[in-house]
């Protein structure tokens, strides 16, 4: 009985260590930024920049610990990208809705989240070649003992490029006697 409790403790004193061991905190990583490319961190960072007459703008952010800058860059930029794809295709499925109340449920109806998704895959892309990087913001971090990049990008995209993608392709959707609807609509959000 005294060997079995004597292993059951040992055992148990086993696990502990291994746990202790191998549990580890932020607080025990040797984790700490080396440099950053501004004595500031920008205020469009944290808080995204309004659109204004010209531009929708969009934050993009890297991966944490990029081994490069350039490559940390890239990252952030296609996150902007990706954020624009994602707002216009919620942007057009609005728009559809908007445009099949004003003609009433009908065989011209389309579905809006069929229509958003076509967009997302066709469209988009051509307004994501407009997206611009405005601002860079970038950080080394230091990790044990390896470094590694983080990458914040402002980028900006044209509205008039991505309202005329948008009305083409509704244009190709409605049959001409809904474009003035559709013109309506547009036009209301300009």
């Amino acid at each position: 009985m005294r060997l079995k409790n004597l292993l059951q403790l040992l055992m148990f004193s086993a696990l502990l260590f291994v746990i202790v061991c191998c549990t580890t905190t932020d607080s025990d990583l040797n984790y700490y930024k080396v440099f950053a490319s501004q004595d500031k961190i920008p205020n469009w960072v944290h808080h995204i920049p309004k659109e204004d007459d010209q531009f929708i703008y969009f934050v993009g952010l890297s991966s944490e610990n990029v081994a490069s800058e350039k490559q940390a860059k890239r990252e952030a930029i296609a996150d902007s990208r990706t954020q624009v794809i994602q707002y216009y295709g919620t942007h057009v499925k609005h728009q559809v809705e908007v445009i099949n109340s004003i003609i009433g449920q009908s065989s011209e109806s389309l579905d809006p989240t069929i229509i958003s998704k076509e967009f997302e895959e066709q469209v988009s892309k051509n307004i994501a070649k407009f997206v611009h990087s405005k601002e860079v913001y970038s950080e080394k971090w230091k990790i044990d003992t390896k470094y590694g990049w983080k990458v914040y990008t402002l980028c900006s995209v044209p509205k008039v490029i991505a309202q005329n993608e948008l009305r083409s392709f509704l244009y190709k959707k409605y049959s001409e006697e809904q474009i003035e609807n559709i013109n309506k609509v547009l036009n209301m959000n300009n």
